[in-house]
């Protein structure tokens, strides 16, 4: 089973000596990651949480695009900055605009927090069917270039911080790593 495969390999990366650091959600909200990079990536402005934690810092960002763009241009900005060919989208392509959340991964549940903060449109990874068709009714664009795509250009970010601040040790980030959907 997967939990088997999974087990013998952390034995073997620790009988190897090898450190592994995963921080996955925790990396998703930090101060500079995975949301805000992704919000600094699309060049939005005035960046701010989208969901405020207890503890400091939140989940989601928000930001403006300065001059407001075209659902179309939002679009080839998110595909451009996460090297993707195609996203799936839930919108109309002309329609302007100006305040945009980003939320990482399947984070179609922030779409309320979203259409609370005045936001235009969202970039998350993916979505429900029914999500994208509560998006539709409330005037909210989805733009979803897939979880993976949403995430995995952070990991080469993390992989240089790490390696910026312990430089005696070597920090990778997997080559292997792929998406496991295929488009036909």
């Amino acid at each position: 089973t997967s939990d088997t495969t999974t087990g013998r390999l952390l034995l073997d990366l620790i009988r190897a000596r090898i450190a592994v650091y995963s921080p996955h959600t925790a990396f998703d909200s930090a101060k500079t990651g995975i949301n805000q990079l992704l919000a600094e990536g699309l060049d939005l402005k005035e960046i701010g949480c989208l969901v405020e934690l207890p503890c400091g810092g939140g989940a989601g960002r928000i930001g403006r695009l300065m001059p407001p763009a075209p659902l179309g241009e939002v679009m080839d900005r998110v595909k451009r900055f996460l090297r993707v060919d195609m996203v799936a989208y839930v919108g109309e392509l002309e329609r302007p605009v100006e305040r945009v959340a980003t939320a990482c991964g399947a984070a179609d549940s922030f779409l309320e927090e979203a259409v609370g903060a005045g936001c235009h449109c969202m970039v998350t990874g993916e979505s429900r069917f029914h999500t994208c068709l509560e998006a539709e009714a409330r005037g909210v664009a989805l733009i979803m270039p897939g979880h993976f795509a949403s995430e995995r250009f952070a990991v080469e970010y993390l992989a240089e911080e790490i390696a910026g601040v312990f430089r005696d040790v070597t920090v990778r980030a997997s080559k292997a790593e792929r998406d496991p959907i295929r488009f036909g």
